[in-house]
């Protein structure tokens, strides 16, 4: 049964008008944006890409993205709407619809939509093929196909490679409407949403350039090899003493392996914030997330408390988690790859492991935020320094006693040891979890109130 155009038109229809999650945080066409860096980054098998963005004309915009990868991979699979099988779990190119979901949300009229798909391959000797080109409208197999052998032809991915280019009208932006800002928008998703760290480990790496620009002037101009990702930005903070790492590990169950870890952010909120990341580099609620990868490409930055299954609340303000799932069974995310299936199994059993790890308390003090002391009744007097068990020689203990009106008499044990390099000393709270140091200080009080009534 074929489908006629009007049927795509139709589909194209309910696909512009699909929500995607997290809008709230960028336009969604922005959003999905990153489904043609999937495409170039994954089957493509690109160390380059670039994102043009001409601003010359506000209602005739035109986003570009090239890469210098192995050209198009499956070209039926591209001129499917949707493909009618899943694709490979452990790559992005699951539903075989994002790069329409791509043209669809940056211009949502079927009819005033105006693209383009351009790819060179190479063949087994190494030499380049002419330029092939998918042009508007899109009616599925019958999608205007021509060979480009002119002068014009040779600029695009003169090697081999893929280019994206669609007209659109500057309100799909929303207030993201001025090339700084926008720049701003497009550097923090990428930096949100792609380690670089991940493809190292396979021997490969890639670089990420935008520019902005009206007519012949460039505007602005960003290459990812300047920034770092957030997680990456987030450790650096930790040799300052701005952030703490709260617990980092990575489990295996069956098929799947989770790497995670969770930070905090223990800087002043009201005078912290990660350059170049405004919305996710902060210490706000909004912030506080958890961000989902699969296959080293991060999907969802879910909410702190919703992934925890908690009722929002501040004492988690500041903690920002990372859980990356690597393995022969995934995950499976939305058609938008902008969140993850809850209810996807897989996902369900590993996420229950992890919640019971990130259900920490911070226990290091920093310079910039004193620890809350941990509450034990009934301790009324500072008894003299003892010795904690897995103290290292030549480390002192220190045992204070606060009492404030209204504020129940708290203990805190200070273990100060002397850095070998440096004169400042680290202090470690011990916490009311910690067993072993617990019955050490009841057996201390226990010892004073015998000593009293003898």
């Amino acid at each position: 049964m074929s489908i006629s155009r009007s049927d795509f038109e139709g589909l194209w229809r309910a696909s512009a008008n699909e929500g995607v999650p997290y809008s709230d945080d960028f336009p969604e066409a922005l959003l999905v944006l990153p489904e043609w860096i999937d495409g170039a980054l994954g089957a493509g098998e690109a160390s380059q890409i670039e994102i043009l963005l001409d601003l010359t004309d506000p209602r005739k915009c035109i986003l570009s993205v090239s890469d210098n990868g192995i050209g198009l991979v499956n070209q039926k699979r591209m001129l499917d709407w949707a493909s009618t099988e899943i694709g490979n779990n452990t790559n992005e190119n699951i539903y075989g619809h994002g790069s329409k979901k791509v043209l669809t949300k940056f211009c949502p009229q079927y009819r005033d939509a105006v693209w383009s798909l351009s790819w060179r391959k190479k063949d087994k000797k190494g030499f380049s093929s002419s330029l092939y080109k998918l042009n508007s409208p899109f009616i599925g197999l019958e999608t205007q196909q021509e060979e480009c052998e002119d002068e014009a032809s040779d600029m695009i991915c003169p090697v081999s490679g893929t280019r994206w280019e669609i007209e659109f009208n500057i309100s799909v932006l929303g207030n993201l409407n001025n090339p700084h800002d926008l720049m701003q928008a497009l550097q923090e998703i990428i930096r949100i949403r792609y380690e670089r760290s991940y493809y190292r480990m396979f021997h490969r790496d890639y670089t990420i350039s935008i520019q902005i620009k009206k007519g012949d002037s460039c505007l602005l101009e960003e290459n990812s090899s300047d920034w770092k990702s957030l997680k990456e930005c987030l450790e650096d903070e930790v040799e300052k003493g701005n952030v703490v790492v709260l617990c980092e590990d990575c489990i295996t169950v069956d098929n799947t392996t989770a790497h995670y870890c969770l930070f905090e952010i223990v800087a002043d909120g009201r005078r912290f914030t990660i350059e170049g990341l405004p919305k996710f580099g902060k210490k706000n609620m909004k912030a506080t997330r958890v961000h989902i990868a699969r296959g080293g490409r991060y999907i969802e930055a879910m909410p702190y408390s919703k992934f925890m299954g908690l009722e929002t609340h501040n004492s988690s303000n500041g903690r920002i988690g990372f859980v990356s799932f690597t393995g022969s069974e995934l995950p499976i995310p939305c058609t938008t790859k902008v969140k993850i299936q809850e209810e996807c199994p897989i996902f369900k059993k590993m996420t229950e492991v992890i919640k019971k790890r990130f259900d920490v308390r911070r226990s290091v003090a920093t310079p910039n935020q004193v620890p809350l002391p941990v509450p034990l009744p009934n301790v009324v007097q500072s008894p003299p320094p003892v010795a904690a068990a897995g103290t290292s020689a030549g480390a002192s203990v220190e045992v204070e006693v606060s009492k404030k009106k209204s504020v129940q008499p708290a203990i805190k044990l200070v273990i100060h040891e002397q850095e070998q390099q440096s004169t400042e000393q680290n202090k470690l709270i011990i916490t009311q979890e910690d067993i072993e140091t617990i019955n050490t200080l009841k057996s201390y009080q226990h010892h004073l109130q015998t000593k009293k009534e003898n």
